[in-house]
């Protein structure tokens, strides 16, 4: 009997489909790289190489998250654990990426996301990256199809070994000073919605963060080029909304004893004299408002340890 030409062409269509789907995770196996140093800008994967469940706190977000908090001075205070897997100009949709791969090994009490995220991006290119984003995260061959070039013989037969962690866990040591004077904070009137793709994962966030019972933290960096009280008033409405924290240090700068002459590397990051303030004050904040181990002389948590007397020994005397 013989078939329909339409059924025969649906049946091509899907054996296509398949044997395509197939090629694809098996290039996405082969390129995807065997270490997780590379996996993206800044220490973006370092989380992979914690021991397993146990990070506490996750920031997540773009170069301001990276660049914002010095996560080891959280250890050294209050035991905390805390790992920053920031990107550069990592948007909603990046961000929402980095949240499904540290649930797929951690399992944190917070996250903090920092805000700048929301604001990368806006309209047709917003929509298209979400999408590119959401192709990579499918098959891993699109989101490392330039290592095919690099590849060497070890890429087809070695295991990965996600093991590597940076030792300052995800922060990024600046020290150049480039001084800004000015209000940016002041109160034009003008608004800034949060555009419908970077609302659609920051709702997706929201909701993986509930799935797994992880608190969500909405937190602003400090960033005169970055941040406005538009940008404020439309995530302080969204939070209100959703009853979730919102920290924003941009409107509430006396917190952190931030000094514009002194501690920003380029007016739209924080240097180390500026992280490290923004970190005091941040530290307080979660001793006041979540119930975070302190982890300090634990068995298990000695890596935590040599990481911060490490970073102590490269940051200058407090």
């Amino acid at each position: 009997m013989k078939r329909h030409p339409a059924v025969r062409y649906i049946i091509r269509s899907i054996s296509f489909l398949c044997i395509l789907f197939l090629l694809l995770t098996a290039a996405g196996d082969i390129l995807a790289p065997k270490d997780n140093t590379h996996l993206g800008t800044y220490d973006y994967g370092g989380f992979y190489g914690l021991p397993k469940n146990t990070l506490d706190t996750a920031v997540i977000g773009d170069s301001n998250a990276s660049e914002g908090i010095a996560v080891p001075e959280l250890w050294g205070n209050y035991g905390y654990t805390c790992y920053t897997s920031g990107g550069a100009w990592h948007d909603a949709s990046q961000s929402y990426r980095a949240l499904k791969e540290i649930l797929s090994c951690q399992k944190p009490k917070l996250v903090i996301l920092e805000t700048d995220t929301l604001y990368q991006g806006s309209g047709i290119a917003a929509a298209e990256n979400s999408l590119k984003t959401m192709m990579e995260s499918w098959f891993p061959s699109i989101r490392f199809h330039n290592r095919f070039k690099d590849l060497k013989a070890h890429d087809f037969i070695s295991p990965k070994d996600y093991s590597w962690v940076p030792e300052m866990h995800g922060y990024s040591y600046r020290t150049e000073i480039t001084p800004y004077s000015g209000d940016y904070m002041a109160d034009t009137g003008a608004s800034a919605p949060l555009d419908p793709t970077q609302l659609f994962y920051l709702n997706r966030i929201v909701s993986l963060c509930r799935k797994h019972h992880v608190k969500l933290l909405l937190l602003s960096i400090p960033s005169p080029n970055g941040w406005s009280m538009a940008k404020h008033k439309a995530v302080s409405a969204f939070a209100g909304s959703h009853g979730i924290l919102f920290l924003d240090y941009n409107a509430a700068l006396e917190k952190t004893g931030i000094d514009w002459q002194t501690d920003t590397r380029d007016t739209t990051h924080l240097n180390y004299s500026g992280a490290r303030k923004v970190t005091v004050s941040l530290g307080e904040y979660l001793s006041q408002n979540y119930r975070l181990p302190d982890h300090r002389g634990q068995s298990g948590y000695e890596k935590w340890q040599e990481d911060y007397e490490a970073y102590r020994r490269t940051v200058p005397e407090n």
